[in-house]
C-alpha cells in the first residue's frame, strides 16, 4: 500500500520543519509549502494529496481563502483537512462538507 500523500502549508520555517519531519518519520510522503500561492500553483499539476494541514494565518492569501478556491475545483472538492478550530463539523473534515 502507497504512503498516504499530505501537503504541508506553514509560513513559519520551524513548524514546517518540525511538522514535516514528524510525518515523515510515521511514513507519509510530504510536500511542504511557504505559503498558499504556491500550493495552489502545485495544485494545477501536482498529484491530488490525500489530506492537506493549512495554517490559516499565512501571508497573502491566507488558509480560508485557498480552502474556498480549492472548494471550486472538482479535483479537490473532497480532499480532507482539519478546520482552523479542530472541530469536527458536520459531514466531516472535508473541503466540501
Amino acid at each position: 500500500m502507497a504512503a498516504a500523500k499530505i501537503w504541508l502549508v506553514e509560513d513559519e520555517e520551524d513548524i514546517l520543519a518540525l511538522v514535516y519531519y514528524n510525518l515523515e518519520r510515521q511514513g507519509f510522503k510530504v510536500s511542504g509549502f511557504s505559503n498558499a500561492e504556491e500550493m495552489l500553483s502545485a495544485a494545477n499539476g501536482e498529484q491530488r494529496p490525500d489530506f492537506i494541514v493549512l495554517d490559516v494565518m499565512l501571508p497573502g492569501i491566507d488558509g480560508f481563502e485557498a480552502c474556498r478556491r480549492l472548494k471550486k475545483r472538482e479535483d479537490f472538492g473532497a480532499v480532507p483537512h482539519p478546520d482552523a478550530d479542530g472541530k469536527k463539523r458536520r459531514g466531516g473534515h472535508h473541503l466540501r462538507s
